[in-house]
C-alpha cells in the first residue's frame, strides 16, 4: 500500500509538470501566433512605404492629358464645376479610377477628393455608389451636387416610396441619376439594397464604389467604424469595380491595414502633403477651471475673432451645450451641433453659419467633414481630441481660403483622464490618446514637423514653419516651463512611494487630482508616505511630469467599468519596474521622444495598486 501511495504522488507530481509544460506550450504558440502577425504587419507597412515613395512616379504616369476622356475631363472641369485645373493628385486620380484600377486617394480637407468621383461619374455614366460615415455631410454633398445639376440620390428611411423607386431603377439599362449615396449601415443591413446593387453589377452599371472617410475601415485609423468592415464582403462580391478610397488623414500603418482589410494590393496611392502655411498651430495650458477656459474664448470672441467666422470643438454633448449657453449670454451668437439633435436644427444651424449670420458653432467631433465654408479664421478646441488624426482633420476645416488663420487647443491636466475613459472599448484608442498628449507636452520641436513626422509627410519636413506656431514662436527665448532631466526619476520615486503608501496602509484608491495633491503636500496628511517632502515644482509643472511620465510608460492605465462609468486606474509601470530591477538610475527626460515611448494596447498591463479617475 505504501508503494502504491508513493506512486500515486509520483504520477500526480508528473502530471502536474505536464500540466505546466503544456501551459507553457500554449503560451508559446500564442505569443508566436503573436509574432507571426507582427512580421505579417511591419512587412505589409514596409511595401506600403515603398508604394508610397514610388508615388510620384504614379502620380507623373497617371498625370498626362492623353487619354480618351482627357477632352472631356477637362470640358467638365471648366463647365461644371468653374475651375480652369485640377489641383494637385486629382487627374492622376481621375486616370487612374478610368483606367479600371482601385485608388486610395490621401488629401488634406479642403483638398478637392469629392471632385475626383463626381468627374468621373459623369464620364463613365452608370451609377457611383458612395459610402459615407454620416448623414449631415451627404445632405451637404447633395446640396452641393445640386447646383452643379450632377443628379443625385440617398436612400431615405424616412421616404420608403422615394427609396423604392430609387432601389428598383438600379436594375435598369439607364440609370436616372449618377450618384447614389449610402452609410455603411444601411449598406450592411439592407438586404434589398444589395439585391439590386448585384442587378446592377451584372448589368456593368455600377461603374465605382466610394469610400468616404475610408480610415474609418482600419481598427489604426481615429474613427473606427464597425460596419465599414462590411465593405470588404462588398468588394468581394463586385471584384470588377473599382475602389476609391478617401481620407484627410491616414498615417503608412493605416493606409497598409486598409490595403490589406479591402485586398487592393497594388493599388494607386495618391497622397498629397499635409502642409498648411496659412494655420497658425498653439497651445495653451489652463488650469482645471472651466470658468477660465470660457473666460479666455469669450475674450477672443470678442476681441481678436470679432466679426469673424470659426468652429469650437468640445468632446462631451453636455460641455457643447455648457458653452454655447454662456456665449449666449455674453451676445455672442453661437449655436450647437451634435448627432442627437434634430436634423432641422442642425441643418438650419449649419445654413446660418455658411451664410454669416452665426458667429460659431459648438460641436463634437460629429461636425466638420466635408464642410464648403472658406473663411473659417479660428478653429478652437475647449478639450484636448482623442488624436491626432482628429486634431488635424479639425483643425484643417480653418482658413480653407488660404488666408491665415488660427487653430488653438486648451490643455488640461484632467482632460486627458477624462479623454482616457472615453476611449476605453476603442481599439488603440489609449496609444492615440498617448500621442496626442506628447504632441502637447513638447514644448521644443515645430508642431508642423511633429504632424508631418507622424504622417509620414516627407515634403512637409522641407517646408519651414515661419513662426506659424507657438514653439517656433518662443524658440530664440528662455522656455521657464523646460523640465530638467535629472528632475524626473526623482518625481517618479515619489509618486510611486504614495502610490504605495496610500494602498498598502490605507486600501485608499486616489484619483489623479489626489495624487497630485498629496504630492504637492495637500490633502489627507495620513495617506503622504513621512519620506516623501512636498514637490519643489509649481502646479502646472507637476502635472505636466505626471504626464510626461504617462507618456514614457512609467506610469500605466488600467479601466474598471462601474455601474455608472468608466474608472481610469494610474499603476506603476511594468517597464518603470524593470528599470529598478535593474539598478538604472539614468533615467532619461527627452520629451522629443515621448511618442516613441507609447507601447501598444496590447501590451501587458501592470497588476499592482491603483489610482481612479473618477
Amino acid at each position: 500500500m505504501e508503494r502504491l501511495r508513493g506512486l500515486q504522488i509520483e504520477l500526480s507530481r508528473f502530471q502536474n509538470e505536464k500540466c505546466l509544460i503544456d501551459e507553457e506550450i500554449g503560451c508559446l504558440r500564442q505569443k508566436r501566433q503573436k509574432l507571426l502577425e507582427k512580421i505579417s504587419e511591419i512587412r505589409l507597412e514596409i511595401e506600403t512605404y515603398q508604394n508610397l515613395s514610388n508615388s510620384g512616379e504614379i502620380r507623373d504616369k497617371f498625370s498626362n492629358e492623353t487619354y480618351e476622356w482627357s477632352q472631356k475631363a477637362q470640358s467638365l472641369l471648366e463647365s461644371v464645376f468653374g475651375l480652369k485645373q485640377f489641383r494637385s493628385h486629382q487627374l492622376a486620380a481621375i486616370n487612374a479610377i478610368l483606367s479600371g484600377l482601385d485608388v486610395l486617394l490621401i488629401m488634406p480637407t479642403g483638398g478637392g477628393k469629392s471632385l475626383c468621383f463626381q468627374i468621373t461619374s459623369l464620364i463613365t455614366g452608370g451609377l457611383t455608389i458612395v459610402v459615407s460615415p454620416l448623414i449631415s455631410l451627404i445632405e451637404d454633398q447633395l446640396s452641393t451636387l445640386k447646383s452643379l445639376k450632377i443628379s443625385a440620390k440617398i436612400l431615405d428611411k424616412d421616404n420608403k416610396e422615394e427609396s423604392s423607386k430609387i432601389l428598383k431603377s438600379l436594375e435598369q439599362s439607364t440609370i436616372p441619376f449618377r450618384i447614389l449615396y449610402v452609410t455603411p449601415e444601411k449598406l450592411k443591413h439592407n438586404s434589398m439594397l444589395m439585391k439590386q446593387l448585384d442587378k446592377c453589377y451584372r448589368n456593368n452599371n455600377l461603374k465605382l464604389i466610394v469610400i468616404d472617410e475610408i480610415h474609418c475601415l482600419s481598427t489604426w485609423g481615429h474613427n473606427f467604424r464597425r460596419d465599414y468592415q462590411f465593405l470588404t464582403q462588398v468588394h468581394r462580391q463586385f471584384s470588377k469595380t473599382p475602389i476609391l478610397g478617401l481620407t484627410a488623414t491616414a498615417t503608412t500603418k493605416t493606409i497598409s491595414d486598409l490595403i490589406n482589410i479591402l485586398e487592393i494590393h497594388g493599388c494607386c496611392i495618391f497622397k498629397d502633403s499635409f502642409y498648411r502655411s496659412n494655420l497658425r498651430y498653439s497651445i495653451e495650458w489652463q488650469n482645471n477651471s472651466t470658468d477660465d477656459d470660457l473666460d479666455r474664448i469669450i475674450e477672443l470672441l470678442m476681441t481678436k475673432y470679432s466679426g469673424q467666422s470659426g468652429l469650437i470643438y468640445c468632446l462631451k454633448i453636455t460641455d457643447v451645450d455648457s458653452v454655447v449657453q454662456k456665449l449666449c449670454q455674453k451676445g455672442i451668437k453661437a449655436s450647437p451641433y451634435y448627432a442627437d439633435l434634430p436634423i432641422e436644427m442642425k441643418n438650419r444651424t449649419y445654413q446660418k453659419w455658411i451664410h454669416d449670420d452665426l458667429q460659431v458653432i459648438v460641436a463634437t467631433i460629429a461636425f466638420g467633414m466635408g464642410i464648403n465654408k472658406s473663411n473659417v479664421r479660428f478653429v478652437i478646441h475647449y478639450q484636448m481630441p482623442k488624436s491626432l488624426e482628429n486634431y488635424y482633420q479639425e483643425t484643417g476645416r480653418a482658413g480653407r481660403d488660404n488666408q491665415h488663420a488660427d487653430c488653438l487647443l486648451f490643455m488640461k491636466y484632467c482632460d486627458v483622464f477624462s479623454t482616457l475613459s472615453i476611449v476605453y472599448d476603442e481599439y488603440h484608442g489609449r496609444d492615440n490618446v498617448l500621442k496626442m498628449v506628447s504632441f502637447c507636452l513638447n514644448q521644443t520641436e515645430c508642431r508642423k514637423k511633429l504632424l508631418a513626422k507622424h504622417f509620414n509627410d516627407d515634403e512637409w519636413l522641407d517646408h519651414q514653419c515661419k513662426n506659424q506656431c507657438d514653439n517656433c514662436q518662443k524658440s530664440n527665448t528662455n522656455n521657464d516651463d523646460d523640465i530638467e532631466e535629472k528632475d524626473l526619476h526623482q518625481s517618479m520615486m515619489q509618486l510611486e512611494q504614495i502610490i504605495s503608501n496610500a494602498f498598502d496602509k490605507a486600501e485608499k484608491r486616489l484619483t489623479a487630482f489626489k495624487l497630485l495633491e498629496l504630492w504637492m503636500g495637500k490633502g489627507e496628511k495620513k495617506l503622504r508616505p513621512t519620506n516623501v517632502k512636498p514637490t519643489k515644482f509649481e502646479r502646472e509643472k507637476a502635472e505636466k511630469i505626471i504626464l510626461n511620465l504617462l507618456v514614457k510608460n512609467y506610469l500605466d492605465i488600467n479601466y474598471s467599468q462601474s455601474r455608472y462609468c468608466i474608472i481610469t486606474y494610474l499603476v506603476v509601470s511594468d517597464h518603470w519596474r524593470s528599470l529598478k530591477t535593474t539598478n538604472d538610475n539614468n533615467v532619461r527626460f527627452d520629451s522629443k521622444r515621448n511618442s516613441d515611448a507609447i507601447k501598444s494596447s496590447n501590451s501587458k498591463r501592470s497588476k499592482t495598486a491603483t489610482i481612479t479617475i473618477e
